[in-house]
């Protein structure tokens, strides 16, 4: 279902990376704009490899969080808990950042393990997107800070299970979510397949 490689992931054809990001980038978005950049067989492909994820959700997601404060100091003021935390190694036996973690992976779950049903993945990011504008001093380009991140991590997770192919079938899918997470953050109104606006009370799990 909408498994089509060679579609636009992105409204119009313009990368949200080369968009300005700001109030006055508020045209209305149709969750229609959006096609799932994987064939059928690299659906399968990473679903079946997420199998693997599942099973080790909390270091995976610990691990994606401390490599982004490694490589992006200033990402830790946007947490509370730990702006005051000098040697990012220590958050390892962080309660707080555990759970965090966890909540952004179960939202990569979510999106990853349903990536055979577009309707459903890009509704439900365009959503979590939306959800993060409550938050003071978020933007947009935050939501890029994961996205090296979160490749570093399933390729040390999934260890030789990972190959070439499949590490461009990461690449692609996370690019996707976070595009359209950049999107829902952005637009003013989100326009479903159903022809209403997005709810933005999905808790946000991308931010504190």
């Amino acid at each position: 279902m909408g498994c089509q490689a060679s579609q636009p992931i992105y409204p119009m054809g313009v990368d949200p990376r080369l968009m300005t990001y700001g109030s006055n980038n508020s045209k209305t978005v149709d969750s229609k704009s959006f096609k799932i950049p994987l064939t059928e067989r690299e659906v399968f492909n990473i679903t079946k490899s997420w199998k693997a994820i599942s099973k080790n959700m909390t270091n995976t997601g610990v691990n994606m969080f401390l490599k982004m404060f490694e490589t992006n100091e200033d990402m830790k003021i946007m947490f509370e808990q730990f702006r005051t935390v000098d040697n990012v190694a220590d958050l390892w036996t962080s309660r707080a950042l555990e759970n965090h973690a966890v909540l952004v992976m179960n939202a990569l779950d979510d999106a990853i393990t349903n990536m055979d049903d577009e309707q459903y993945v890009v509704e439900m990011l365009l959503t979590t997107g939306k959800s993060h504008r409550r938050f003071e001093n978020f933007n947009a380009n935050i939501f890029w800070n994961i996205e090296e991140p979160f490749l570093i991590s399933i390729k040390e997770t999934l260890g030789n299970r990972m190959n070439s192919n499949l590490e461009q079938v990461y690449a692609k899918a996370i690019r996707f979510v976070l595009i359209i997470l950049v999107t829902g953050f952005e637009q003013k109104e989100v326009k479903s397949v159903s022809g209403m606006s997005t709810p933005s009370n999905m808790s946000s799990a991308f931010s504190r």
